[in-house]
């Protein structure tokens, strides 16, 4: 079995879960000798399991939590339950954290990229929430025209508008009480070139 099989496998098992509503997370255990199935032992063979799992669990409304045997064996092993336990509590939940002070025109985006060199493609991938955490919406698309600096991509000024005007429509059709002043942008990588 190669890395392709093994992920032809595990999406069977994300469509049966996809019928499957008595859970609210999935755990996908990853032990030291399916390693091999993480990334490709081709390197011009553009593949990570855990993107690929996670995009395709995504479309099907599968909430996926990876745990490899490798972040297990950690000293410290109250930081690695606190890391696992936040993590399924967030994605359970859809809330981890609620700020002090609400602020109901104000709503948050985290806006990160999956990057295949070899194929010539990016993804973003967005997630909207309201001041408390909760709403949460997602939103992947494909990025037309990538911006590089350095080997990180960014949206240029005409995709990132695009995708923020589509995501502030996605917040109304949720909460059309709100008028937003705000949208505060957190980045995981480089996001945004600004003219």
């Amino acid at each position: 079995m190669n890395e392709h099989d093994f992920v032809f496998m595990m999406k069977r098992f994300i469509d049966q879960l996809s019928t499957n509503h008595a859970f609210d997370v999935a755990v996908i255990y990853i032990p030291m000798s399916f390693a091999k199935y993480r990334e490709s032992s081709n390197p011009a063979n553009d593949f990570n399991l855990h993107d690929a799992l996670k995009l395709y669990a995504t479309d099907k409304g599968v909430k996926l939590q990876f745990v490899e045997e490798r972040s297990t064996k950690f000293s410290d092993q109250c930081k690695v339950l606190w890391g696992l336990s936040t993590s399924l509590y967030a994605k359970a939940s859809g809330v981890l954290w609620q700020p002090v002070t609400l602020s109901n025109d104000t709503a948050f985006v985290g806006v990160s990229y999956a990057l295949s060199r070899n194929k010539g493609t990016c993804i973003g991938c967005s997630q909207l929430f309201d001041s408390t955490g909760t709403g949460i919406r997602l939103l992947l698309r494909k990025i037309n025209d990538p911006g590089f600096y350095g080997k990180n991509p960014y949206m240029k000024c005409d995709e990132a508008y695009e995708m923020m005007s589509v995501l502030r429509d996605k917040y109304y059709q949720w909460n059309p009480t709100n008028r937003l002043k705000r949208i505060v942008c957190i980045r995981q990588r480089l996001l945004l070139k600004m003219k």
